[in-house]
């Protein structure tokens, strides 16, 4: 029931970050991978919005109000538009498959998407291996933030 309640929320999440628009030519960026344990999403919206969810219940919100994520998310999105010529408009959102990497970009004339696998994507030689370097350069970012947090978070004493 928990997991059932997780993934709801992810959704939930998912489908808010879906629905923004800005009147820039893109104003948000989704990467999702599909994980052998569920899906990761990663959002930057150029209202400064970084967020990261995972279908298992993890994930980060409010990362773009941190320097490090927050420029990556800028150099992310300047670089997105060269990619719309790559992705199809899209009217439905499904989820990459496990090994695959789906991008949506949120445009103001809608929401154009493309998949390809995850080792394609990461060797370096596919059209959209920069976006998905951009993308994973951000949450290199916001890692550095996650564990910037955890230290200053002084330990729990036990009861």
């Amino acid at each position: 029931m928990q997991a059932d309640k997780q993934r709801e929320v992810y959704l939930g999440l998912r489908k808010i970050a879906l629905q923004y628009k800005s009147s820039a030519e893109v104003c948000g960026v989704l990467m999702e991978m599909g994980l052998s344990k569920g899906e990761m999403t990663l959002v930057a919206l150029d209202e400064g919005a970084v967020n990261l969810y995972t279908s298992s219940g993890g994930g980060y919100i409010g990362m773009g109000t941190h320097r490090e994520p927050q420029e990556a998310s800028e150099e992310l999105l300047q670089m997105a538009p060269a990619f719309l010529t790559y992705c199809e408009p899209v009217s439905g959102y499904p989820l990459p498959r496990e090994g695959y990497t789906r991008f949506y970009l949120i445009a103001r004339n809608g929401i154009f998407s493309a998949e390809e696998s995850t080792e394609v994507l990461g060797s370096q030689k596919h059209p959209l291996s920069s976006l998905f370097q951009a993308c994973h350069n951000l949450l290199s970012a916001i890692r550095v933030v996650a564990d910037r947090k955890r230290a200053e978070t002084p330990p729990r004493k036990p009861n």
